[in-house]
This record gives C-alpha cells, structure tokens and sequence, in this order.
C-alpha cells in the first residue's frame, strides 16, 4: 500500500502521513525487555512517504478485532536518545476471545502466535522532521 493521497503533509516543523498496512501471513508475537524488540510486524519510514519517524500512532483495525501499538526500533532514552527512526514494530493485540486468524485469541491479550493476520487492514499516523 501506498500513502493516503494528499499525505505526507507538514504540520509546523513536522511531516504527518496516514498509511494503511495489510497484516502479516503469519504473525509472531513480540519479544518483550530487548531494544529493539524482535518479532511483531516491522513497518519502515518509507512505507509512509518519509526518511524518518519521530511517533507512529495505531489504532483499531478496519474490522475492530486488533488494536495496534507502534514500539520506536531505536532508543529514546539515555545517551542514544533520538526521536527519529526508520523503522517501528507493529504488536496486534486482540480485541476478542475467539478463534481469529486460524489461532484462538483472548482480549487483550497480543495476537498469538502463526496468527492469519493478512486480510486485517490497519491504519497508521507516522509523525517524522521535514
């Protein structure tokens, strides 16, 4: 997919683009405490029309069974903090208790693992410098 028309456009001294992603085929679930984390759905700065992202916002999937959080794949704290990335990791948590995507799911709870999430659509604002 490409971005929205119209976007990226420029808020201030900032870049915002709205780009819709297609779930991954299989998912694997994101590996918590490592920075970067491993796993989940890596979506990079170019899928949004840009070099960099400061934020990327989730939200609900198309059909409102996922909730999609957006972890930065570069430290924003400490001596190596930057704001800017080239790449985020998508996590899908489940919005229902009940077999989605091949895989029995519980709310709340990040998608389980080998879960068919490639007929879920998402949409995404990324937030990045001019």
């Amino acid at each position: 997919m490409r971005p929205f028309n119209d976007y990226p456009t420029s808020w201030g001294s900032s870049r915002a683009s709205i780009w819709g992603t297609v779930g991954p085929a299989s998912y694997a679930r994101i590996t918590v405490g490592d920075a970067p984390v491993a796993n989940g759905q890596v979506v990079q700065a170019v899928s949004f029309g840009m070099k960099f992202l400061d934020f990327v916002v989730g939200g609900l999937s198309d059909d409102a069974r996922w909730l999609v959080v957006a972890v930065p794949q570069k430290p924003t704290v400490g001596a190596n903090q930057s704001a800017s990335a080239t790449t985020y990791t998508l996590k899908w948590i489940s919005q229902v208790t009940a077999t989605v995507g091949g895989q029995a799911q519980t709310a709340g709870v990040e998608a389980a693992n080998s879960t068919d999430l490639s007929s879920t659509t998402v949409r995404l604002l990324g937030i990045g410098p001019k």
